[in-house]
């Protein structure tokens, strides 16, 4: 993929949709969203199913049964419509800053805002800087010896298109500057 052996890196954005939805908000958030009080990191991954279903449905009973369908898929326990729901319940509880995004179809909205970081990143890097760059959804793979360039671009596409919609949302004015502590954070590999 590129004209070295060396393997290209992949910079992700970290639960970008939760994150996205606190700072929609005008809250910082840091923690990893999908680790749920009362569970232990084993229900890590089950809580990011259930989180970014939730995200993507209409109401709370088509997020209920679109996440025991997942469930079910993938062979998981705790896949009953009661377990489910109490999943959600614990979920919404601990995010419930965020809860008028859970169950709200916000997920289309979230990737609209994740298209366009995408793509500013990708106007910014490859076509004004010539720096190579492959996208996946919300990832960006590069040459190791451009990760610093992309993962600064990254978090100035991301500060700019929130920015962009705290502003449409009347959350900060025009003239207001972004908070600092609203930042995306990027995962290296």
């Amino acid at each position: 993929m590129n004209d070295s052996d060396e393997p290209l890196a992949r910079l992700d954005f970290k639960a970008m949709h939760p994150r996205l939805a606190y700072h929609l908000k005008g809250i910082a958030y840091y923690d990893d969203p999908y680790i749920i009080n009362g569970y232990g990191k084993e229900y890590r991954d089950i809580f990011k199913k259930v989180a970014l279903i939730a995200f993507n449905a209409e109401d709370e009973r088509s997020a209920i049964i679109a996440i025991c369908k997942k469930m079910k898929e993938e062979n998981i326990d705790k896949a009953s419509y009661k377990e489910v729901k109490k999943l959600l319940a614990d979920f919404r509880r601990q995010h419930h800053e965020i809860d008028s995004f859970i169950t709200s179809d916000f997920g289309i909205k979230a990737m609209y805002y994740d298209a366009n970081i995408i793509s500013d990143c990708l106007s910014e890097l490859l076509i004004k800087k010539g720096v190579f760059i492959l996208t996946v959804h919300d990832e960006i793979l590069c040459e190791r010896k451009n990760i610093d360039e992309v993962e600064k671009q990254m978090k100035m596409s991301y500060r700019k298109v929130l920015k962009k919609a705290l502003i449409e949302r009347k959350v900060i004015g025009k003239d207001q500057a972004l908070p600092d502590d609203l930042q995306a954070l990027i995962d290296i590999e």
